[in-house]
């Protein structure tokens, strides 16, 4: 563009990705992107001079072919435009299909050499099983802070002593079991091993004192990754603070790890696919219960079942319009992400900040004028559609307190659903709730109908089942209840009276010790917790093979 560079000009296309852009005159090129389909006009003015408009209709210029247009504007010297159509890139940044990934079949080729063999032990078979012989077990975590990662690595112990573990294709998590999930796959033979190294550690991060991770010395790094990220163009939001501080909560030292790492983790199949939930919604314009849009992260993708939209997992927080990326942002760290699937404890954090009195310029940046976190805790570009700027990622807990969608796309054909419920008002509500919605979407899921006496007295695990609907799982509820464990310290084996203390675990009073807002937990109550979910599985072999038997195809 020629002319003047007194003047500022700027140019709009609506609807592109670009939107408006303005400088100088004459000081270089400007780029837009928009469907060739929408017909849109370029129009160009001064600034100093907007009732001055040139407009050129996009459909109107040749394609691949240079055009020189003159600006009759009242100001001198007259203003030249060269303006050049070309096509887009036809092939999209993004994968479009309800199926899973390729990568993803790969690895369930692969983990089902696992699973037959797991099987064929626990199961006690003589020969070995066909592929379409071979279950699809999944694992479903709720969220629930700090109680549902320590009562996660309890149950997975609890697993893996069974030999059981290894049956597990899937694994998927929401909220505080997320933490549980992305920690322990960080190790790429993490279940192929003792679980005993990556409970200790939890002990130690779980019981250690948390008031240093708002350290002046801790403040001052969180602001500087944060403006770092910022200048590489990640919006800035509340729930990034609350990533860093959970990841000090967390973790002694700050981690590299990403989420893409994990694809080592599954490789040759040797652990389950984790697979992490949000919710997406429409920020002040609808509730979440209004509108809520299941998102699920893997190692290998992040997307939305519901569009069939899915972008690898390394791209997500990159600039995306209409399929084709448009500005490529790092790789972000896993604790980022868990930020996200864990903000409904970001909410509480920011109300806890307003007694910090030091360093006041920080916290007023970050509380007064950051986003509002009852409607937009995350600001990411939007991976779908021009009509919304930014995705709004929520934790899940703020509509169901569940990661099991995910397992209920039917391209995944699960079997059976070990359901590992960390909700401690009411053992069954959580998965009625879900009954109620797979019900409403017409989601093949077995009723959920407990009898008033289990609803009074929960059992360690329960069994739903539909046998009138084949493409209903199989549902192995496991509430967080003590039941037998108050008299057994393993299964079949008696507590003695010196024992008998270790037996009581506080789960239902008001000052009960698991609260999902504590972040610091007694070294009694994490090993009473963590030896009552390991427990609870093992008393239930005989339940749990029984499953497995029933839901082998025949």
């Amino acid at each position: 563009m020629e002319g003047t560079s007194e003047h500022r000009v700027q140019l709009v296309v609506p609807g592109s990705c670009e939107g408006s852009q303005e400088a100088s005159v004459g000081t270089g090129t400007f780029r837009f992107h928009c469907p060739a389909c929408w017909e849109q006009e370029l129009c160009i003015h001064l600034q100093d001079a907007p009732e001055e408009q040139l407009k050129v209709p996009l459909s109107a210029l040749p394609s691949g072919q240079v055009v020189r247009l003159v600006f009759p504007t009242s100001q001198e010297p007259l203003m030249r435009e060269e303006l050049k159509k070309e096509a887009g890139l036809r092939e999209l940044a993004m994968r479009l299909g309800f199926g899973p990934c390729a990568e993803e079949q790969a690895f369930l080729s692969r983990r089902k050499q696992v699973v037959a063999a797991a099987l064929r032990q626990a199961l006690q078979l003589d020969g070995d099983l066909q592929e379409d012989e071979i279950p699809v077990v999944a694992i479903m975590a709720t969220g629930g802070g700090i109680r549902a990662m320590t009562s996660l690595y309890g149950q997975l112990a609890g697993l893996k002593e069974l030999g059981l573990l290894d049956c597990v294709s899937y694994i998927t998590g929401a909220s505080g079991s997320t933490w549980a999930l992305a920690n322990l796959s960080e190790d790429p033979e993490w279940s192929q091993k003792d679980l005993a190294g990556p409970t200790e550690l939890l002990k130690t991060q779980v019981t250690k004192n948390k008031l240093g991770v708002l350290a002046l010395s801790q403040l001052q790094r969180y602001r500087q990754e944060l403006a770092e990220r910022a200048r590489l163009g990640y919006p800035s939001c509340f729930t990034n603070l609350w990533a860093l501080i959970n990841e000090a909560l967390l973790h002694d030292e700050p981690h590299d790890h990403k989420l893409s790492d994990q694809r080592e983790a599954l490789s040759h199949g040797q652990n389950p696919l984790p697979i992490y939930c949000a919710l997406n919604t429409k920020g002040q314009s609808l509730t979440t219960l209004e509108f809520g849009e299941w998102c699920e992260f893997s190692p290998y993708e992040v997307g939305f079942p519901k569009y069939g939209a899915f972008i690898p997992s390394e791209l997500f927080g990159s600039e995306f319009f209409m399929g084709q990326l448009m500005k490529r942002l790092p790789d972000s760290r896993i604790c980022c992400l868990e930020g996200i699937w864990s903000n409904l404890y970001a909410a509480n954090l920011q109300e806890s900040l307003y007694w910090a009195s030091e360093p006041s310029q920080f916290w007023d940046c970050w509380v007064r004028n950051q986003a509002n976190l009852a409607t937009t805790l995350d600001g990411l570009p939007n991976q779908l559609t021009p009509s919304e700027p930014h995705l709004c990622l929520l934790d899940v807990g703020y509509l169901l307190n569940t990661s099991c969608l995910p397992l209920l796309q039917p391209t995944r054909d699960v079997d059976l659903i070990l359901s590992l419920d960390y909700n401690l008002h009411g053992a069954f509500q959580q998965l009625q709730l879900l009954g109620r919605f797979c019900q409403e979407q017409g989601i093949p899921f077995p009723p959920i109908s407990p009898s008033p006496e289990e609803q009074l007295q929960p059992r360690e695990c329960h069994t739903f089942s539909d046998p009138t609907c084949p493409g209903a799982p199989a549902v192995l509820h496991f509430p967080l209840v003590s039941d037998s464990f108050r008299e057994y310290l393993a299964p079949g084996v008696r507590r003695t009276p010196e024992e008998a203390a270790a037996g009581e675990v506080n789960l239902s009073s008001s000052d009960y010790p698991y609260h999902y807002t504590k972040v610091t937990y007694s070294q009694e109550d994490v090993d009473k917790l963590l030896h009552l979910t390991h427990y609870n599985v093992c008393n239930n072999q005989e339940q749990l093979l029984e499953a497995l038997r029933q839901r082998r195809p025949h």
